[in-house]
């Protein structure tokens, strides 16, 4: 189906339910929404949108569809179709019996459109038959909703549909349906000769017809060529009188119809469309049963029953019309199709522009999707960089530098520390900088950096609630703990260090790098780090000695000197030369 059915059933959808509700039914149905109005699409896919909106919405199939075909009539009219569904019939019989005319002009439009064919029979005063063919089964609620709609809508009446026949009963190729109404005085002489046309003055020579309609084929009861128009026969050299129709054509529509003497008696209201089966050549036109003498006949024998098509050219461009070899000077003066002609060219041209507009529309909106993701991805990156660069920043700068190194590591601080006041948006930043400048020790530079997160609201103290189990394992740097924080079962790494160790030491600064980067990654194939902390331990025993330790989790066993929140205890500042370890857990 065209994308405009799927764009109809989304409104109406939206319409009656919400947009929620449309998102609840496209994402069950498992089917895209980029429709372009004029591009066709799987019936599949209109099929599962509404048997999942049926489901959703808690109604039959057949309700659901009913439903559709009511509101569609109101979302024709929303799109402008007003004053076409208008002039389209006097009544509801001759509404009916112009629809396929109406699809067939749409198809000038939309190429790739299957419509649908009416055929009206048994038309009196307060009822008529309509057949409806399709090639789409199960979708006969639809014209049911649509002949309400259109009947309420357009010539305020309360119409009554009811279904006699139809494919899913098996008693009929296609669905007949009874339409009643209120009773039309415009319908009592419908199908009969009017008085006026009997009393015609004007008949017309047969010269004269030959000439002014030069697209015109005439059959016998037989199906057999009796005359071809002078137009037809030069496009079509190879056409013999006294063959078959079928063997020169093709009935493209109405589809359901074959070339049969009594099916075109039946359809004589109808439009119908013949393709020329070795050229080019598409006619549109009427089959009027008459009757007349045929050459040949015995003087004073009966007229014989024909069928005269009156045709024109079928045409929607100019390079249709080279193709198929027809000239302007073929088309008669009083003929239409070369004014249609020409509006056809216009009209394809807009076509055409819209279309385009609509799948550049459709492609900006992906792409502006596509750029809010990656912009909202973008931000989160920058977030977790600046997270990981403000810890990483943080936790290098606290350890002493090398002879060469103090300048570096001056400035490094000086950027951890703008980048900690930005982060938390205070205005402090020189007075805080000149604090962690006046720190000469290590342990001063730690404090600096821990009352730094205690102002940005970071409690530390929770993650020094950590009990340590038992052993499993240990290594040339370090030791990991079968641990138990905030009830859970984890594991605690633990890695010392010297507290005197100098810039050139790589691995140790690494091993700090390694605990900042793992707890800004999250994957399932990477143990999470849940959290890390860097703690002075002090033995005044071994005062000459500066260590430093480096853990995931506090090891029990290490006589570590600290408070709750990252804080330390009294005679703890200043006496550098009584840490011989820092303890970095995370």
């Amino acid at each position: 189906m065209l994308g405009w059915i799927n764009l109809s059933v989304q409104s109406f959808i939206t319409t009656a339910f919400g947009g929620d509700k449309w998102d609840q039914v496209a994402a069950a149905a498992g089917v895209g929404t980029n429709w372009v109005t004029a591009c066709p699409y799987s019936d599949k896919i209109t099929y599962d949108l509404i048997v999942t909106a049926a489901g959703v919405l808690g109604v039959s199939v057949n309700e659901a569809l009913e439903a559709y075909g009511v509101y569609s009539v109101q979302h024709v009219t929303e799109q402008g179709y007003t004053k076409l569904l208008a002039v389209l019939g006097a009544n509801v019989a001759e509404f009916l019996q112009n629809l396929n005319n109406l699809h067939l002009r749409l198809q000038y439009c939309w190429p790739s459109m299957i419509p649908p064919d009416f055929r009206c029979e048994q038309v009196t005063p307060e009822s008529l038959l309509l057949h409806y063919y399709s090639v789409r089964p199960g979708l006969w609620p639809i014209v049911a909703g649509v002949l309400k709609g259109i009947a309420k809508d357009y010539f305020k009446l309360d119409l009554r549909v009811q279904l006699l026949r139809s494919r899913e009963k098996g008693d009929c190729d296609h669905e007949v349906f009874q339409l009643s109404y209120p009773y039309q005085e415009g319908l009592r002489h419908w199908g009969n000769v009017s008085q006026e046309a009997q009393q015609s003055i004007f008949s017309m020579p047969a010269h004269l017809f030959y000439e002014l309609h030069p697209f015109h084929l005439i059959l016998d009861a037989s199906m057999h060529l009796v005359q071809a128009g002078p137009a037809i026969k030069r496009v079509v050299p190879d056409m013999q009188m006294g063959r078959h129709i079928r063997d020169h054509f093709r009935c493209k529509h109405p589809r359901h119809v074959q070339l049969d003497f009594q099916q075109l008696q039946q359809h004589t209201n109808n439009s119908f469309v013949l393709e020329a089966r070795k050229s080019l050549l598409v006619l549109k036109g009427q089959m009027l049963p008459i009757s007349l003498q045929l050459p040949g006949s015995p003087p004073g024998s009966a007229a014989t029953p024909v069928i005269v098509f009156l045709c024109s050219p079928r045409l929607r461009t100019y390079q249709e019309m080279q193709q198929s070899g027809i000239f302007f000077s073929d088309i008669p003066v009083h003929d239409m199709s070369a004014d249609y002609l020409l509006l056809a060219e216009q009209r394809k041209a807009e076509a055409d522009l819209v279309e385009k507009y609509e799948r550049l529309s459709k492609e900006l909106k992906v792409a502006n999707d596509k750029l809010a993701r990656t912009t909202a991805w973008l931000e989160e990156e920058k977030a977790r960089a600046e997270a990981l660069l403000y810890r990483m920043s943080g936790l290098i700068a606290c350890f002493p530098c090398g002879p060469g190194e103090q300048q570096a590591a001056a400035a490094s601080l000086a950027e951890c520390q703008s980048q900690v006041q930005e982060h938390l948006g205070t205005n402090n930043a020189t007075v805080a900088a000149t604090a962690m400048t006046r720190h000469s020790t290590a342990q001063d530079r730690i404090e600096a950096v821990r009352r730094e997160l205690a102002r940005a609201n970071i409690n530390t103290s929770e993650q020094n609630h950590i009990q340590c189990l038992e052993l499993l394992g240990e290594g040339t740097y370090g030791k990991v703990y079968k641990g138990l924080w905030k009830g859970s079962i984890v594991a605690v790494k633990t890695i010392v260090l010297p507290a005197n160790m100098s810039g050139q030491e790589k691995r140790e600064k690494m091993a700090i790098m390694e605990a900042a980067i793992s707890s800004a990654l999250s994957h399932p194939n990477i143990m999470q780090t849940y959290t890390y902390d860097i703690k002075p331990i002090k033995d005044n025993s071994r005062a000459e000695q500066n260590l430093l330790v480096l853990g995931s989790i506090a090891a029990s066993e290490s006589p570590a000197v600290t408070t709750k929140g990252g804080g330390q205890q009294n005679g703890i500042q200043g006496c550098e030369a009584g840490v011989h370890s820092f303890e970095v857990r995370g």
